[in-house]
């Protein structure tokens, strides 16, 4: 247990948060393929405390990235495992009437309940098919939002997306943006370039993480936020904020990627967006404390005032002898 307690404060609450930040996006579009999928790796086998430790296999890709799954981590999983309360069984042979057969595994088993985490399929039940039109359940969407049929922009979906990060900084930003598109102050472009987007989209193309998702409403969170953003001019510059505030820059660059970005620039402008951005640790780690206890002081400061201590006393010596 203590050691899931250092890969659960390690993993998910130091390194977590930091999976979207933006230096991270950066080394996705500039790293190769291979390195990519190695860095993924790590990543997986860390946060799992090890296949050999949970039993986890890690997840299957191949070079060109068509296998790739996509990387669900559960925070309570490695835990869960390690007590005992989880057992991890290898694939199913066979299912009967009341039992299931494991592969490589002599005897039937008796189970009570099977789940089949088969996934959804969405649709639009309350809109007619001509509105929103539905292919091979990909929805024929701008940007994820806007229907490319119609023929007046009347009609905008919030939230039909997943990414790989917070649907509901994603979700925010999508609607400063449908706003300012109804009120008429953006533009769309016109609906040949939107539907050759959507096409594009569509057809599944590799995306910045070097490999191939196999539904549409997967998507970069990064990269897709910093698009929208540019469309309503609110993306934050981070060598522009290096010019007039390193340490902003800094805390932007390398730490979360949390909504107070959004809130630094442009319309809807926050001027507490800085302060909060400075103090998300502060709010992170405050619930966590039920007992404050007094930090001991770093072994370097010890180390300098020890070494200050002795040459206090050369320096005394030398002086009077």
């Amino acid at each position: 247990i203590p050691l899931y307690s250092y890969v659960l404060y390690t993993y998910y609450i130091l390194e977590q948060p930091k999976l979207n930040a933006n230096y991270h996006n950066f080394s996705r579009r500039v790293l190769s393929k291979y390195l990519q999928l190695f860095s993924e790796d790590i990543v997986s086998e860390g946060r799992h405390s090890s296949s050999g430790i949970t039993g986890i296999w890690k997840y299957h890709h191949s070079i060109e990235g068509t296998f790739l799954r996509e990387p669900i981590l559960n925070d309570e999983l490695p835990g869960r495992i390690i007590t005992g309360k989880v057992l991890i069984k290898p694939s199913v042979e066979a299912v009967k009437e009341n039992s299931v057969l494991f592969k490589n595994t002599p005897k039937e088993e008796p189970v009570d309940i099977i789940v089949f985490a088969t996934g959804y399929t969405f649709d639009f039940p309350f809109l007619d098919e001509s509105i929103v039109k539905i292919e091979n359940n990909q929805a024929s969407l701008y940007k994820y939002i806007f229907p490319i049929h119609l023929e007046k922009l009347t009609l905008a979906v919030i939230g039909l997306i997943k990414p790989l990060g917070s649907l509901v900084c994603t979700s925010e930003v999508q609607a400063r943006w449908v706003t300012r598109v109804l009120k008429g102050i953006n533009k769309l472009p016109p609906p040949e370039v939107m539907r050759e987007d959507v096409n594009t989209v569509k057809s599944n193309r590799g995306t910045g993480f070097g490999f191939y998702f196999k539904m549409v409403l997967q998507t970069d969170c990064v990269k897709y936020v910093d698009e929208l953003l540019s469309f309503i001019n609110a993306k934050p510059n981070v060598l522009s904020l290096l010019l007039v505030d390193p340490l902003l820059a800094f805390k932007v660059f390398f730490g979360p990627l949390t909504s107070y970005q959004y809130r630094l620039t442009g319309p809807g402008k926050w001027d507490g967006a800085r302060n909060a951005i400075m103090t998300q640790w502060d709010r992170t780690f405050k619930p966590m404390k039920t007992r404050v206890v007094q930090e001991l002081p770093h072994p370097f400061f010890t180390l300098l005032k020890v070494l200050g201590f002795l040459v206090l006393l050369v320096a005394v010596f030398l002086k009077f002898y």
